[in-house]
């Protein structure tokens, strides 16, 4: 599959400007900084060795979109290459453009600011002291001319004559040193220094020149029969140095070479996903089908601007396989481990027909904007609060599938199940495209009553969970947050129940109901005070009345400020207790608790709630063992497990 050898950079950088070697239009764009070239010219002239370069065959079952260097402009039409640059770019591309480009080196300074830089090298320096090469590696200006600079010297290099009368000789002509040579010892013939400066130039000669040219490297060459994926995952163990190239670059690559441009259809789509431009394209995909809603387009848009491109082309490789694996089952002579699979792994999508990403990418998008729209009746209102956003993928792929049945209320109740046994169960954080697959088969059946999703049968709440549910690094801890937005939590303040304009507007977040600060003072365990129990949405003027006082204080403030907002504003305070009841029962806390500042009592009755709450979600009895004393009669004692607890700590962490 592949051959190693040694190769003069002189032949590789000579086929670089011939076009034979070029790059796949995946390779990012050049970015070496002057200095990283300077080293590397030095590293070359020590004999020092700079790395590997690894090739692909061009030809073969893997076809990219290619180009030159960068830098290099062909008159006419680019050649066809033969060999492809998979690791080694930035050397090479360095080393081209400061050797056999013919035009200054486009680079980049200290200050990340973009030059134009040409190289030289010092031949006195070179000789008389080695150890300093780096200084003998010297850069000018695109017209050679340096100007004085905070008192270092300017240097003119604008004719051959300054530059024979300096000895600093042009790195771009070290391939093609004669001519130089002879205009250098016609320049000092007929002087005294004539016999100084001819041993100088020979000297370097031998000790640079020559071995520059004949410096070789080890090349890796990978042949043209090398898989996709083979040739995707060599490519990432040895581009170390570089940003790791995701499915999505590598396929844009492929289908370059067939015409059809990937980005553009990716960002297209991408641009569809705010405000009016969005529902505008859902009504299209509607096409009279379905009935679309012009509230909630700023909250779509919100939502589904965390879809990445890789998302989007796992969901189509769901769909695409899923079509193909009920072909392979209608044909009768096919035994099942035959069938293909349904998968979205990253072999699946190298491997994704351009024909098949064309006939499923309208109902992908489709399947997403659907996704948007139950999400958004699941509570959700941005991209940060998503327990998972890849599980974005699965439900997109299973509300395309299931047609203009899709929200019949049968339908959707066993799409949240599916859906909240995924969050609460913490079960999309470890390796999940095998999930993918069989989300999709198992729930469509499940919908026509074939049996129990996997996802479903796996989910498993712990009571104890609660207790160490305390950042947003924790999926059940956005779900549980994003639920008490579902059930219609109302601000305590003004009593209005949250929706967009409220969340967007207040900035909705969710906040301690027994103060942190007041938590300390009374000396309550840091984790129960900063578990998600001791938790709620509030806006945040509402959360700044509550301050760091107890509840028995700022409850009475509230009730003040909420009869203002309510224009009951001579009220006396106490009157709106029974409206504040029933404001804090919408958040699943017992007033009785507050107004006594009983946290223990809270803290178990909200346990109770909450796991009411997530039972009822996930369709299943959650066990609660024993009794535990909290400061009221028959409260429950609930399981703790130390070792499970740790995990999970370190987990959210």
């Amino acid at each position: 599959m592949f051959d190693s050898t040694k190769r003069s950079l002189r032949e590789l950088l000579q086929e670089l400007r011939k076009g034979t070697i070029q790059l796949p239009e995946f390779q990012r764009g050049w970015v070496w900084k002057n200095e990283q070239i300077k080293e590397l010219i030095a590293s070359v002239i020590r004999q020092y060795p700079i790395g590997a370069v690894m090739l692909l065959e061009a030809g073969g079952e893997v076809r990219f979109q290619t180009r030159p260097v960068e830098g290099l402009h062909f008159q006419g039409q680019t050649p066809d290459p033969e060999l492809l640059i998979l690791d080694g770019q930035q050397r090479l591309t360095s080393m081209f453009q400061a050797t056999l480009m013919g035009s200054a080196a486009k680079t980049e300074n200290e200050r990340k600011q973009k030059v134009e830089r040409w190289y030289y090298l010092d031949m006195n320096r070179l000789l008389n002291n080695p150890d300093l090469l780096e200084e003998a590696v010297i850069d000018v200006p695109a017209d050679r001319i340096r100007p004085d600079v905070a008192g270092r010297k300017g240097l003119d290099l604008s004719t051959s004559e300054l530059e024979y009368e300096l000895q600093l000789f042009p790195l771009g002509r070290i391939y093609e040193a004669s001519s130089w040579q002879t205009g250098y010892v016609k320049h000092w013939k007929e002087t005294e220094q004539f016999s100084e400066a001819f041993e100088v130039y020979t000297a370097f000669q031998d000790k640079v020149i020559a071995p520059f040219c004949e410096y070789q490297l080890p090349v890796i060459t990978l042949a043209k029969s090398s898989r996709r994926e083979a040739v995707c995952q060599v490519f990432e163990k040895v581009n170390t140095g570089g940003v790791k190239l995701n499915a999505f670059e590598l396929v844009t690559a492929s289908y370059a070479a067939d015409g059809f441009d990937l980005r553009a259809d990716w960002y297209g789509r991408k641009a569809r996903d705010g405000d009016e431009a969005i529902e505008g394209r859902y009504q299209r995909f509607l096409a009279g089908r379905e009935h679309g809603k012009t509230d909630g387009v700023q909250r779509l848009g919100k939502i589904l601007k965390a879809v990445r491109e890789t998302d989007f082309l796992q969901c189509v490789a769901l769909l695409s396989t899923r079509q193909r694996r009920e072909l392979d089952q209608q044909n009768s002579q096919l035994p099942i481990e035959k069938c293909t699979g349904i998968s979205c792994k990253r072999a699946t999508i190298l491997d994704l027909p351009l024909s098949e990403y064309q006939q499923w990418a309208d109902q992908a998008e489709l399947g997403f904007f659907r996704a948007g729209r139950f999400l958004i009746q699941q509570g959700y209102y941005r991209s940060k609060d998503l327990p998972y956003v890849t599980q974005l993928v699965p439900l997109a792929a299973i509300l395309s599938s299931l047609g203009d049945d899709y929200n019949a209320a049968a339908t959707t109740q066993k799409v949240e199940q599916w859906y909240w046994c995924g969050v609460l169960g913490e079960l999309y954080g470890g390796a999940i495209e095998t999930r993918f697959g069989k989300d999709l088969p198992e729930v469509i059946h499940w919908i026509e009553g074939k049996g129990v999703p996997s996802t479903v049968y796996d989910a498993d709440f712990r009571p104890s969970r609660l207790d160490t549910m305390r950042t947003r690094n924790s999926a059940a801890y956005k779900g549980l947050y994003t639920l008490l937005l579902r059930e219609q939590a109302k601000d305590f303040r003004t009593g209005r129940p949250i929706d967009d304009s409220i969340f967007y507007e207040d900035a909705i977040d969710i906040h301690h109901v027994f103060p942190a600060v007041w938590c300390e003072a009374q000396g309550i365990d840091t984790d129960q005070a900063n578990s998600i129990l001791n938790k709620t949405p509030l806006t945040a003027r509402t959360n700044r009345v509550i301050g760091g006082a107890a509840p028995s204080i700022y409850l009475p403030k509230l009730e003040k400020a909420y009869l203002k907002h309510q224009g009951k504003e001579g009220d006396e305070v106490g009157n709106g207790r029974t409206e504040m009841d029933a404001l804090l029962h919408s958040h699943s806390i017992h007033p009785e608790h507050l107004r006594r500042d009983a946290f223990e009592a809270f803290y178990e009755q909200r346990r109770r709630d909450l796991l009411e709450l997530i039972s009822r979600v996930i369709g299943k009895t959650i066990a609660v063992e024993g009794t535990q004393s909290a400061g009221e009669e028959g409260l429950p004692q609930l399981d703790e497990d130390d070792e499970t607890t740790a995990a999970l700590e370190e987990i959210d962490a």
